[in-house]
């Protein structure tokens, strides 16, 4: 490619270092590229933005809505927000063994009334007792339990089940200690350990 000497204008060839009549430098022109967005990159851009303008738009269509609504409206609206942020804990989630004779006890404390959900499931082995005790009824149930030959002792209804091998039950319980005890509906045997009972349980609160 022919192109003009910078210097005295004479006709020299691009590919020259210098100029063949007055000697000075041949200046080459770069070309600048100019960086263009591929396809994939503007669309994924094109999708932020309008997750964006969706996001912006559901908040004033939420704000707007909440004005709009009457007080028992709001009311509504907010106690069924509530239930979703008190999402239920679990207290207790674990398989076990109780021997034959035995029990195994659980023990919560509830600051404030809560539903408590159980699910008791056993594995392997003989059926099991559940009972839902209060502070008094577990220390009735202790001294009993060290007496020879047992003695009577007393207990919820709710969430109580004897000889159960799959239960799943719910209760709302106002604050206070409670006491779930698993027993064993086997015997105590006369000589070496006896059967087991493999227990899955799971005691979970919400409130």
């Amino acid at each position: 490619m022919i192109t003009d000497c910078h210097e005295c204008k004479g006709k020299v060839s691009s590919e020259a270092k210098t100029c063949p009549h007055c000697g000075a430098p041949v200046s080459t022109a770069v070309p600048i590229q100019v960086a263009t967005a591929s396809p994939i990159t503007k669309r994924k851009s094109k999708l932020r933005d309008r997750l964006a303008l969706l996001a912006v738009a559901l908040i004033v269509v939420g704000a707007a809505a909440w004005f709009l609504l009457p007080p028992s409206g709001r009311e509504g609206a907010g106690k069924a927000v509530r239930n979703i942020v008190r999402a239920e804990q679990a207290v207790t989630d674990e398989t076990f063994d109780v021997d034959a004779g035995t029990y195994r006890r659980m023990s919560l404390r509830l600051n404030k009334e809560a539903k408590i959900t159980v699910r008791i499931a056993v594995r392997d082995g003989s059926a099991v007792d559940l009972y839902l005790m209060d502070s008094q009824q577990g220390r009735e149930f202790d001294q009993a339990t060290q007496k020879l030959f047992g003695a009577d002792f007393h207990y919820k209804q709710a969430l109580s089940r004897q000889s159960v091998r799959e239960y799943t039950e719910a209760a709302v319980l106002p604050p206070g200690e409670w006491h779930f005890v698993i027993r064993s509906t086997d015997q105590t045997p006369l000589l070496g350990k006896g059967k087991s009972s493999r227990v899955y349980l799971k005691i979970t609160v919400q409130g």
